[in-house]
């Protein structure tokens, strides 16, 4: 068998046979190491986490392959943001490099004589802390469509690409969603911001969650009324109408530019209060409210009534 580096009582044993007799001597043998030829590194290849710490250690070898005493190693870290100590001890940066690369150079003096070694290696991102979702925020009108995207995250904000994401709807009164991230609206308008659309990312067996607020607006005006049809107003008095301008699937349309017109028996403000005349009597068609053309994608105008009837004030008491 091979000996190892050390000295050895019997490292060399004789034996010799002469008229029938036989003789046997030995003689110590001292086994040391040859010059100073490398440097092993373990481990060889270093794969450490986003802001965490590993510990190298060095051996200096001969051309054997046997170690090498009585030298000194440095320890150089090859990123800049990283940080190594004399110990071998090695604290990665918080930013992430998943392609390989050179990360520490180890270097050693043993009898006047330099050798050095490169340890390549990647810091790869941390746990999965959150989930970042693109768009932040989902606009999409009546029977629309947009696509999600979702990418994870760790503590330190490296990207994370993720091993299983699922999407979900609470329910279905939005539209659906699919596995890839394609959300298609349903026909009911409204504002679903309160986690009804939600995606779950997982990374190496953790995951975590994020809720995406929801809009789905109305699709273009289909149709306009005005609530009451009819009303009884005392003269001089004031009432106030309502307008419901609706999509072709009955989604109400806020905010839209209305210009209301009174055709008799008073006037009519801005926002839909009319004021009665003294002159009692019925009106037809008192009141109008009106959707200019292309206002809100409709090609041509929408138009609603109302009739008044302006009747006798009672009398002040």
């Amino acid at each position: 068998a091979m000996l190892g580096i050390g000295r050895y009582a019997s490292g060399i044993t004789a034996s010799f046979e002469r008229l029938g007799k036989t003789g046997q001597g030995a003689a110590p043998l001292t086994l040391q190491p040859g010059a100073i030829a490398g440097i092993r590194v373990d481990p060889g290849r270093v794969e450490v986490m986003a802001g965490s710490r590993i510990t190298i250690t060095a051996t200096a070898t001969d051309a054997k392959g046997l170690p090498v005493k009585g030298g000194t190693f440095t320890f150089e870290a090859l990123r800049s943001a990283d940080r190594i100590d004399n110990t071998g001890l090695f604290r990665a940066a918080t930013l992430a490099t998943e392609v390989e690369s050179d990360l520490i150079k180890v270097s050693g003096t043993f009898d006047g004589r330099k050798v050095e070694k490169i340890v390549r290696g990647k810091v790869t991102h941390g746990v999965l802390d959150q989930l970042v979702v693109a768009p932040e925020e989902l606009t999409v009108p009546v029977k629309g469509q947009a696509s999600l995207s979702v990418v994870g995250m760790d503590r330190f904000g490296n990207r994370i690409v993720l091993d299983e994401v699922k999407w979900t709807l609470l329910n279905a009164d939005p539209g659906q969603v699919d596995a890839t991230g394609l959300f298609r609206a349903g026909t009911r308008a409204g504002d679903y911001t309160d986690n009804y659309l939600v995606v779950q990312g997982t990374k190496n067996k953790v995951s975590t969650s994020a809720a995406v607020p929801l809009v789905v607006t109305p699709g273009p005006p289909a149709s306009l009324e005005i609530s009451p049809s009819a009303d009884s107003v005392p003269a001089g008095a004031g009432s106030p109408f309502v307008s419901l301008l609706k999509d072709e699937y009955g989604n109400l349309i806020e905010g839209a530019p209305l210009v209301w017109e009174a055709a008799g028996g008073g006037r009519i403000t801005a926002n839909g209060v009319y004021v009665a005349g003294l002159q009692t009597g019925p009106f037809p068609g008192a009141v109008r409210v009106t959707l200019p053309p292309r206002a809100l994608g409709n090609r041509s105008a929408l138009t609603a009534t109302a009739s008044v009837t302006v009747r006798q004030r009672s009398a002040d008491v």
